[in-house]
């Protein structure tokens, strides 16, 4: 796979993880968040920063492919 392909899949991968984690994140702040438990909460605070990590990671892994364009 070409070094500009891979880095387009990877944006996409990261859009869509950042993209679920604000939707995680609207929904805790909504007034719908009030009819559900803590724990359900808990977890959901969880995913969004575990969502945000992988976010993070792809991102390190775009960085690094456009600095040493693909070679090790």
């Amino acid at each position: 796979m070409e070094n500009k392909e891979l880095i387009s899949k990877l944006i996409k991968e990261r859009e869509g993880y950042t993209e679920r984690s604000i939707k995680i994140q609207e929904f805790l702040r909504s007034s719908e968040c009030a009819k559900i438990g803590h724990t359900q909460k808990q977890l959901l605070i969880d995913q969004s920063n575990q969502l945000n990590g992988l976010a993070f990671i792809i991102n390190m892994r775009i960085d690094d492919l456009k600095d040493s364009n693909g070679t090790d």
